[in-house]
């Protein structure tokens, strides 16, 4: 892989006139991984803090004493991301260290941890927030390889799908505006415990035969020509949004240092991990194979078309000279369009067919081939 620090991510064609051109900041600065500082224990070594009470009315104490502690305990699957990031902040303030690796537990699942994704997720954002290089740092360590596109979404989406609402707070907050019940759109429980719907859909308007006008193939044309302007008008905001998406993304690499410190780190970790797959699939290891084919985002998918992520990984995968078709001649959008199907065709299409993905043979519709 070649060094990568001397290019910008372009996107697709018609983002780049639309993303703000300019340099990025020289002067990039990152917070340390420890901050640098001593912390005294001993001036945090205090007793339980004031008493309150539970949901259920029993007398608890409102603090044990230890951040630390109380963010373990107190960051549950249904923790508001605020509630997250100020228990993380002061555990972060007594004991950097430790909350690291209990952020890392968030995350973890099978026995190592509490698989809480979006309390990981809330604290996540926090680190890069408060400590980029931290959480730059550690990319490799934490959750899933498929939190990382994630993540990278979140921070370049807009501020109402960063928050990353857990599934049940979003519910209620969907039921207390009336646009949705507790149990799901128009749906509630009957005495028996069953989910019933309780809306019931609009009768279809009754036509008039002797209103009709023209032949049943006149009708018809008509009505394919209706659809076909309602796919058109429908279609024009999909592609302002596209377009918005990506020159969000290039304008978040060019102008912001620790996004762009985040995704390199990103992309460096996927290719990485693609270019030891693609050894191992050539010397037959296939068993040997991790999962990185699979979480790298697939081109145009929605974690593509926000981050720019393939494009990152391919500049790293496949740099100019490498093949035949990624000559040096080449201008940098046309290499960047080469190495992007590069990456389709040379690595996350064989890798994925060698791993036997269920989503590769259900998307072909071959369900004999999904191995239970």
């Amino acid at each position: 892989m070649a060094a990568t620090a001397d290019y910008t991510l372009l996107g697709p064609p018609e983002a780049r006139h639309a993303a703000v051109t300019g340099s990025a900041p020289t002067d990039e600065t990152f917070s340390s991984p420890i901050n640098g500082t001593v912390i005294n224990n001993e001036s945090n070594a205090r007793g339980p803090a004031g008493k309150t009470r539970t949901k259920k009315r029993s007398p608890t104490y409102a603090s044990s004493g230890d951040p630390c502690l109380d963010f373990f305990f107190r960051v549950l699957p249904a923790t508001p991301p605020a509630t997250v990031a100020r228990l993380l902040a002061a555990a972060w303030a007594a004991d950097p260290a430790t909350t690291l690796r209990l952020v890392a537990n968030l995350r973890g699942v099978r026995g190592s941890g509490k698989s809480d994704r979006e309390s990981f997720y809330a604290a996540a954002l926090w680190l890069h927030a408060s400590h980029p290089a931290t959480l730059a740092a550690n990319v490799a360590a934490f959750g899933y390889l498929k939190d990382l596109p994630e993540l990278l979404h979140r921070i370049v989406s807009a501020p109402c799908h960063r928050e990353g609402w857990p599934k049940a707070e979003r519910r209620m907050a969907l039921h207390a505006t009336g646009r949705r019940s507790v149990f799901g759109l128009g749906r509630y429980r009957d005495s028996l415990g069953r989910v019933r719907n309780f809306r019931k859909r609009n009768p279809r308007p009754k036509i008039n035969r002797a209103e009709r006008t023209g032949t049943a193939e006149e009708r018809l044309a008509a009505k394919l020509q209706h659809d076909r302007e309602l796919s058109a008008a429908a279609a024009m905001p999909r592609r302002i949004k596209r377009v918005d998406t990506a020159a969000t993304a290039i304008r978040m690499y060019r102008l912001d240092p620790t996004y762009r410190f985040l995704h390199d780190r990103t992309a460096d970790l996927f290719a990485g991990l693609l270019a030891e797959d693609m050894r191992k699939l050539a010397a037959g290891n296939v068993r040997e194979l991790s999962l990185a084919a699979k979480w790298c985002p697939s081109l145009g998918s929605s974690y593509d078309r926000s981050t720019l992520l393939c494009e990152a990984v391919a500049r790293r995968l496949f740099p100019r000279g490498s093949s035949a078709e990624l000559s040096d001649d080449l201008s940098d959008k046309h290499y960047a369009y080469r190495a992007r199907e590069h990456l389709r065709r040379a690595a996350l299409v064989p890798l994925r067919r060698a791993l036997q993905l269920p989503e590769v043979f259900m998307s072909a519709r071959a369900w004999e081939s999904v191995v239970c």
